[in-house]
């Protein structure tokens, strides 16, 4: 099977052409200094990038002359630190005066799996002169972004003011810095969505579902997809957030409005009396405040049977469990990621007259079953501020064909018809080994969507696979055979 000039190979680059280190001299980054403009997101001649993070942040969350930066040893000075423990774990980060949970929340759900966050680190042991090179996902591709070592601390007290560990590491401060300097700021962090950082954290997209706006009728038909996702997420390989609703009073049940937890677990278990009841099993980011309805810690409808099926511990840990009728009345969007770091990957990079207005087409072909995903992303609007439309007016089609028959494309595996979706538009489907065509469509009419904008559409499988772009389009005719490409 061959390819097309699109196919792009993943290499691994710098971003934002990083100042070179000098050796036995502290490294100082002039591309994000330590100093108000990388603090609160100004360009060179102390403009905002982002005039609305910047009106946000300025006084309520960050205050510039409360702010200053001290290098890691000056902050660590009568204390031995290191960059990451060989125990590290979820419980180590504390957040700090920033609103960025949504980040770390992410990053606290990646460290269930400890390679995940080694993956992140291309410097593994602490440097001496302060420079540290990172690996974030920017615009579908891996890149190393550098750094120094100078965090933002508390101008009285000297110490750390944002993310720090309870260990005296420094691995998350300085992946918080990381975040914020490819986001232009400190300022420019604050508020965002675990899709967009887990996208930059691992590569792969996410499942996004809003129940919030969907209507009453077609709500229960929705409920029921979530959950299905939900029984397929294999936990040790997704990270699923859920975000209670910020329109609900949900603080006498204690939980926190407008608020993204994770799911640690999901469970559709057996009780005494033979029924069956969906748990799902959360945890507050920060360990602290638990839901006290139905299911929780002190809940009466807990049994012997069903506790050794979830492995229910009474602990005050922010771990709690909920049913799904109270899950769906008090979360409405969850967000699934799949991390598939062992799986093979292509990406192909479409432009201009190169994104055919009736649609693209890829043939691939599966020897074995698996798990694929087929993603679309285009420049990330929180890198460049320039992008004020943050809406991806596409979607995608997976279909299962027999190359031996002569009948239509016979199965429709997946689909997301959704001209809206939010930046990332995703299939993430079990498949069974085969021969697929995936159609990639974008709405030619959107008025913030011009053909000279660039379409990454990244293709991930776990089984592997043969893959091709196909030159033309017959579906009204048809479908492709894989010796005519």
């Amino acid at each position: 099977m061959t390819t097309t000039n699109n196919e792009q190979k993943i290499e691994l680059s710098y971003w934002g052409n990083p100042d070179k280190p000098v050796e036995g001299q502290k490294y100082t980054d002039s591309k994000f200094p330590p100093n108000v403009n990388s603090l609160m997101g100004l360009d060179s001649n102390g403009n905002p990038l982002d005039k609305e993070a910047y009106t946000n942040a300025n006084g309520k969350y960050i205050n510039p002359q409360k702010v200053e930066f001290l290098r890691a040893s000056e902050i660590f000075k009568d204390t031995r630190y290191v960059l990451i423990s060989d125990k590290m774990d979820m419980n180590d980060i504390v957040p700090g005066d920033l609103e960025d949970s949504y980040f770390l929340s992410s990053v606290q759900n990646l460290c269930k799996v400890p390679s995940n966050i080694n993956r992140l680190f291309k410097t593994k042991i602490m440097n001496p002169d302060g420079y540290y090179e990172l690996i974030l996902n920017i615009d579908s591709k891996p890149q190393i972004v550098v750094v120094d070592d100078y965090l933002p601390v508390d101008s009285s007290t000297k110490q750390l003011i944002y993310a720090k560990s309870t260990k005296n590491e420094i691995w998350i401060s300085l992946l918080e810095k990381a975040w914020a300097k490819i986001n232009g700021g400190y300022a420019n962090i604050i508020g965002g969505t675990p899709l967009e950082a887990l996208e930059c954290l691992t590569g792969f997209s996410s499942l996004s579902f809003d129940t919030e706006n969907k209507d009453a009728e077609d709500l229960n038909e929705y409920k029921i997809e979530i959950v299905k996702h939900l029984q397929e997420a294999d936990k040790n390989t997704s990270i699923i957030s859920c975000s209670t609703s910020s329109k609900v009073n949900v603080d006498k049940v204690g939980l926190i409005a407008g608020y993204t937890y994770n799911m640690i677990d999901f469970h559709h278990v057996e009780k005494s009396d033979g029924n069956k009841v969906y748990l799902f099993k959360l945890r507050n980011p920060w360990s602290k405040g638990e839901w006290n309805g139905n299911w929780s810690d002190k809940s009466n409808l807990w049994d012997e049977k069903i506790k050794s099926q979830v492995n229910f511990t009474d602990k005050e840990d922010g771990i709690f469990f909920m049913n799904d009728e109270d899950f769906f009345k008090y979360f409405t969007h969850v967000e699934i990621c799949y991390v598939l770091f062992d799986a093979t990957t292509v990406i192909y990079s479409l432009e201009g007259e190169e994104k055919n207005k009736n649609g693209n087409v890829f043939n691939i072909v599966t020897e074995k079953d698996g798990f694929l995903s087929v993603s679309i992303s285009r420049k990330n609007w929180r890198i460049d501020r320039t992008i004020k439309d943050k809406m991806l007016p596409t979607h995608i089609s997976v279909v299962k064909y027999d190359p031996n028959a002569t009948e239509r494309l016979k199965t429709f595996s997946n689909y997301n018809g959704n001209f809206e979706s939010f930046r990332t538009c995703a299939i993430n489907t079990p498949i069974e080994k085969g021969n697929y065509l995936i159609y990639v469509y974008r709405d030619i009419d959107h008025a913030e969507f011009t053909p000279d904008d660039k379409l990454d559409i990244k293709i991930t499988c776990t089984s592997g696979f043969q893959h091709a772009q196909m030159s033309y389009d017959d579906r009204d005719s048809g479908f492709p055979l894989l010796q005519n490409i």
